[in-house]
Order: structure tokens, then sequence, then C-alpha cells
């Protein structure tokens, strides 16, 4: 909130200003989301939290799927030799779950963009998984009577 100065932080936690300062500048961001938290401009529940963030969340998500085609492009070459040698060959129970978990992760991804049960309760114009129909009686005034 800007109450202290870095080198009277850094006095109470006995460490040097620089520090101090260089954690200042790698965590920003972080800072002035907690700071707007606590000064009531932002929900403190989310403050700093990167895994808050829709694009942190995709990112770490794309990262793993990565990690995942990595592993099946040398199972796929004969290249994969884990340490306990159980099951290496495509279509082994490995394999399976690793696509298993590939899938998983391109789900989690998908409900990301376009979470799912988003169109319940009215839904919306744009959903192409919702039908709305429109039953039209005409003019029912003379019904009425």
């Amino acid at each position: 909130m800007g109450e202290w100065t870095h080198a009277s932080i850094a006095r109470r936690l006995g460490v040097d200003t620089k520090d101090i300062t260089d954690f200042a500048e790698k965590y920003a961001q972080d800072i002035a989301e907690v700071t707007q938290a606590l000064a009531g401009q932002m929900a403190i529940e989310a403050a700093g939290l990167w895994i808050a963030k829709k694009q942190n969340r995709l990112a770490e998500l794309q990262s793993d799927v990565e990690e995942l085609n990595e592993v099946i492009a040398l199972m796929r070459k004969g290249k994969y030799r884990p340490t306990d040698n159980d099951g290496t060959n495509l279509g082994s129970r490995r394999h399976r779950g690793i696509l298993k978990s590939k899938i998983d992760l391109l789900r989690a991804v998908a409900d990301e963009l376009s979470p799912r049960g988003a169109g319940t309760g009215g839904g919306s114009a744009d959903d192409p998984n919702i039908v709305h129909y429109v039953i039209d009686a005409g003019d029912i005034s003379e019904a009425i009577r």
C-alpha cells in the first residue's frame, strides 16, 4: 500500500534493500493486484494468484499437452525408456494412460474457452447447442372472449 519504504521492509525482515527492490520489480503485477484488493477495488480471493487468470491456466494446460506430445513422439520412435520398463509400446497401458491424460487436458482447454453448462438457464443465442422454439398462436384476444 506504499506505507513502508523498501529499506524499512528490508530492516524488518533482516535482508538487503536490493532483495526487496528485486522482489518488488519481479512481482510488481501481483503486488498491484493485492494492493487493489486490499483497497476494495478487486476481489481479494484471487488477487495475485496466477491460476486465477484464464490465460495463465490455458498456458499451463498447453505446456502439459506439449510435454505429453514429446513422450508420445519418443514412444513412436521406440526411444522412450522409463526406469521400470513396463509397457513402453504404442497401445500399452502406459501409452493409453498418456493419451487419456492428453484428452483430459484438451477437454479442460475446451471448458476454459467455452464452459459446459454456460448456456443453461436461458442460454445464449450464440450457442449452437441450444435450440429455441417459438410457438406463434396468432392473435389470441378473440379466443379469450
